[in-house]
């Protein structure tokens, strides 16, 4: 009677039909009356009430399952889904392609001595009012009229190099461009190189209290790979000529894909670019910050944003957005007094994405590039350049790169208020 001591742990076995009989009435199985129940029809109304048992603890079980599932589903829906709002509603958005490009680019690229044929990535920062620096990865120029032994054009490659820009304070319009060069009048680089097999990325820049702040990588010239991250400074107001390294570790945390947006209420704000290897093969971007005073620390812990208006060093962290590109770049707008972000998307597009708050509640993305009749070719690098931005940040500037492209596209972002 193994069946029964299964079922019923509290009665003992027994061979007894009284009994067994007694214990069928129990179980709410169904017996005649006035008939004995033997053996097998007490096995079969006992399997049948099992059969019944173990159909309704399944259901019961898949149920809770089921439910759980929906939960997670949902609760990750809102965890990692962006909220569903209109970028920059309320303006017409109008981007073009700025071609050709400014006369002050090509007279920087094009010199009686020497001509810069590619640039990798960039990082722009804007000293002051009137200067403005981009800060370019490997850069390769060519020697004029300068020859190999073979023939061939002179070319010479750089780990990175340094555009300067002269600004109008009012307009903000570019009136004069070089590339800081050397003592023998060739570009110079600004960012370290470790070994030949490797070359630069510049990460973020911020100038913060006259002191100027620029992260670096180190990769892999061949696959890419992470070699370091490092920090370089200046206070001395010319980080051109006297850039300082703070720091460059293999072990450090700074950004690999990253751009400050300024510092508020005393912090500094990062975004890192991660891929999600357990729910998809999307790239999700995380927050984190800073205070303004341990930026040189390469110990200090930041602390990553946990949802809400919460901070964790370090710890839990969730998403700010999530199905990024392999570039991300974000400014502040003080014309529509909201965070705009861009960042390559799929891979094939440039889009935009708007906030009132720096580290959440960002909007459904808008394709800015590309426009009408530009090819779809994979995307490097979106990067906004606000030391371009016109005075009142109406029109807006932006730089794209792909791989097959020497220089960057500059984009040119109009908005006009939408009464619609």
């Amino acid at each position: 009677m193994e069946k029964v001591a299964l079922l019923a742990p509290q009665e003992e076995d027994t061979d007894d039909l009284e009994t067994l009989d007694a214990v069928a009435k129990a179980r709410s199985i169904y017996i005649e009356p006035e008939h004995q129940a033997t053996d097998v029809e007490f096995h079969q109304a006992l399997a049948l009430r099992a059969v019944i048992s173990n159909s309704t603890v399944y259901c019961i079980v898949l149920f809770v399952i089921a439910g759980f599932i929906v939960l997670g589903a949902a609760l990750l829906g809102l965890l990692l889904a962006p909220p569903q709002k209109i970028p920059l509603k309320g303006y017409r958005v109008s981007t073009s392609v700025v071609n050709p490009m400014p006369t002050w680019w090509n007279n920087a690229i094009f010199t009686n001595d020497w001509i810069v044929i590619s640039a990798k990535g960039v990082s722009p920062v804007q000293l002051d009012n009137t200067t403005a620096l981009w800060i370019f990865g490997e850069t390769t120029y060519q020697v004029v009229n300068v020859t190999n032994p073979d023939g061939s054009p002179k070319n010479v490659t750089i780990p990175s190099s340094i555009l300067f820009l002269s600004l109008e304070a009012d307009s903000r319009k570019v009136v004069n461009a070089y590339f800081v060069t050397d003592e023998d009048g060739f570009p110079r680089p600004i960012l370290p190189q470790k070994g030949n097999d490797t070359t630069v990325i510049p990460a973020a820049s911020i100038v913060l209290n006259k002191v100027y702040y620029q992260w670096y990588k180190t990769v892999k010239r061949a696959t890419g790979a992470h070699v370091s991250t490092g920090l370089a400074m200046d206070d001395n107001g010319d980080p051109f000529v006297d850039l300082q390294i703070v720091f460059s570790a293999a072990n450090s945390t700074p950004p690999t894909i990253a751009q400050t947006n300024g510092s508020s209420n005393g912090y500094v704000y990062f975004f890192f670019a991660k891929q999600d290897n357990v729910f998809s093969s999307q790239t999700l971007l995380y927050v984190a910050r800073m205070p303004v005073g341990q930026l040189t620390n390469i110990s200090a812990p930041y602390e990553y944003w946990a949802g809400g208006d919460n901070w964790n060093v370090p710890g839990y962290s969730v998403p700010t957005l999530d199905s990024i590109g392999t570039s991300f770049s974000i400014t502040w707008n003080p014309y529509c007094q909201l965070y705009l972000t861009l960042d390559t998307g799929p891979g094939t597009r440039a889009v935009l994405r708007s906030s009132v708050t720096v580290y959440k509640d960002y909007t459904l993305p808008m394709t800015l590039y590309p426009t009408t009749g530009e090819s779809t070719e994979a995307l490097t690098t979106a990067q906004w350049h606000p030391e371009l931005f016109e005075a009142d940040s109406r029109i807006m500037y932006a730089s794209v790169y792909s791989g097959s492209r020497p220089y960057p596209s500059l984009l040119r972002i109009e908005l006009t208020p939408d009464s619609s």
